[in-house]
């Protein structure tokens, strides 16, 4: 009998049967099947899976929602037996694979990580550790529920995915339990390190988060990659600030060094857009009577959607007035314009032709017209107006220059004074101009800042911008336009599309000036800042946008000759 009690009560490692197994990889098979049928495409039949959270729409909640339920319901339910069996166990590798496969990504990898530890830090086959295994149970099933409810609400920004690196309740809390009840050394001191780092982490980068979080989502994607891969070494490096300063100044270091991530505003050798060129088709002149034809080459360099191009060509021919008249040719066949569409890199061949013209020299001319767009973004510094004139006294007494820009250079350490904007590339330049930097903001007072934003045709390839389809202008949303209706040069309303989280979205109602444009073009807003735009720290980095949707048009002409039949 003692022998029996003995074996009961026996700690072991829970880990299910390896030959039970194809339990959950079954689940997760009838899962995508469910989701084919639906109409949903999982992680696991995506490419760009590894970047995305999902849980956002309510097919992909009934997909998970209900196993998750399922799963909280059958861990109570264990409570009330008096012994584990083996197939109750396989409750929790069901909801690893299932959330894996649904949610996908290496953010939900970590905290299904947590979520696996529990069979290896809890001993099962004792009724005593029924409670802990349950409770390590639901704690994760909540931890995906909240992030999706946050998520639906929120939606997948890279707020939610940074902190999720930070915020793992269910890892902390199976590491936790997990070293009291190993008895292997080795497995105790790697639980040990995994919960001091999240200890840590949670202590010292909680300043850093509130900050992270606040303005994430007015950076681009290589401040954010900066910021995660090297926040806990600047965490790390600057512990003994954190001593000395708090929370206060560690917040302020992470502020300013995830947004100095750099970039170019210069134009690469070849920007992206459409290139047409002409083909060389040697000395051999065209007869009289007989077809005339020219061809050129368009080429589409771009990252993302094709560009959709409409292609005409045609000649000059004098008339009987003595005036230029323009001829139309086919456009492989075509007459009037033929549309191309093309990805990145391919070529088309573009072989205009005319079925006879008189004798003399020509010039045909290939029009190219597509769509094209470009965004444009500008790091702003902001401070409290009365900290700013402490800082300048301060300078002063030291005999030193105390202009805004020396305080941000000598005080705090930022050497891009006068930040570059940061512009896509293509067939338009894009230029940002606002007031000199740090713009200081008095408290209970509206501080008015100019925004100007400047389009030039930056191409000297016989190009020109046929119009401007749409100009989007997009500030914090804790800045506004004084007036939208009189503060730009235009009349400009606030508008949801071009959405963007942390940015208010104004659209310019355009007139005929932005039409047919051949060198440049430029608009000018005052905007209304305040005290609810800073941090509580010495320096607020906040970033201004704009967004241009355009229509351009290439031009490429080659020569012809054209000779009579008795020559």
């Amino acid at each position: 009998m003692s022998e029996e009690v003995s074996k009961s009560e026996k700690v072991e490692p829970g880990f299910p049967l390896a030959g039970s197994m194809w339990v959950p990889f079954l689940v997760a098979v009838l899962l995508m099947i469910v989701e084919g049928a639906m109409g949903y495409q999982s992680w696991a039949f995506t490419s760009d899976g590894l970047t995305k959270a999902w849980l956002l729409n309510w097919k992909q909640w009934i997909t998970v929602g209900s196993g998750i339920s399922a799963i909280i319901a059958l861990a109570v339910f264990r409570g009330f037996h008096e012994f584990v069996s083996d197939w109750k166990q396989l409750f929790l590798p069901t909801f690893f694979v299932l959330v894996f496969i649904t949610l996908g990504g290496p953010i939900a990898l970590l905290h299904i990580l947590g979520t696996g530890l529990v069979f290896f830090t809890t001993p099962m086959g004792n009724r005593s550790f029924i409670k802990e295994y349950n409770s390590a149970v639901v704690i994760s099933a909540l931890d995906f529920i909240i992030f999706g409810l946050i998520l639906m609400f929120w939606g997948a920004d890279k707020t939610m995915l940074a902190a999720r690196y930070i915020w793992n309740i269910n890892l902390m809390f199976v590491c936790g339990y997990g070293l009291q009840f190993q008895q292997k050394g080795a497995l105790k001191v790697v639980m040990g390190i995994i919960l001091g780092t999240m200890v840590f982490l949670v202590v010292f980068i909680t300043p850093l988060t509130a900050s992270y979080i606040k303005h994430i989502n007015t950076v681009g994607p290589a401040e954010l990659t900066n910021s995660i891969a090297f926040a806990f070494l600047d965490t790390s490096s600057n512990f003994m600030n954190y001593l000395k300063t708090g929370s206060h100044g560690v917040s302020q270091l992470f502020n300013m060094s995830q947004y100095s991530g750099g970039g170019s505003s210069e134009e690469p050798e070849d920007p992206q857009g459409l290139y047409l060129k002409e083909l060389d088709q040697g000395d051999r002149p065209f007869r009289t009577g007989s077809k005339v034809y020219a061809t050129a080459m368009l080429e589409a360099k771009t990252l993302e959607d094709p560009i959709v191009a409409q292609v005409i060509c045609y000649t000059t021919m004098e008339n009987d007035l003595g005036d230029e008249e323009a001829v139309m040719g086919k456009t492989n066949g075509n007459i009037g314009a033929t549309q191309f569409t093309i990805i990145s890199f391919s070529q088309h061949t573009v072989r205009c032709s005319f079925d006879q013209l008189p004798e003399g020299d020509y010039e045909i001319y290939f029009n190219a017209t597509f769509d094209f767009a470009a965004e444009i973004r500008m790091k702003l510094y902001l401070m409290d107006r009365e900290r700013l004139l402490n800082d300048q006294v301060s300078l002063e007494n030291k005999g030193q220059d105390s202009s805004s820009e020396n305080v941000l250079k000598r005080i705090y350490d930022i050497d891009d004074t006068d930040p570059e904007p940061i512009y896509t590339s293509g067939p338009i330049k894009l230029q940002l101009g606002t007031d000199n930097l740090p713009i200081d903001i008095g408290a209970g007072t509206i501080r008015q800042s100019q925004y100007s934003l400047i389009v030039e045709n930056d191409w000297d390839k016989g190009g020109r911008i046929d119009k401007f389809n749409n100009i989007y202008i997009k500030i914090p949303d804790t800045f506004a336009l004084s007036n939208p209706a009189d503060s730009c040069d235009l009349p400009a309303s606030i508008t949801n599309e071009q959405f963007e989280k942390g940015f208010k979205t104004y659209k310019l109602d355009l007139d005929d000036r932005f039409t047919n444009i051949k060198d440049a073009i430029g608009v000018s807003c005052m905007m209304d800042l305040t005290s609810n735009s800073l941090d509580p720290t010495p320096i607020t980095i906040r970033y201004v946008k704009a967004y241009v949707d355009y229509t351009y048009v290439m031009q490429e002409k080659t020569e012809v000759e054209v000779e009579g039949r008795g020559t």
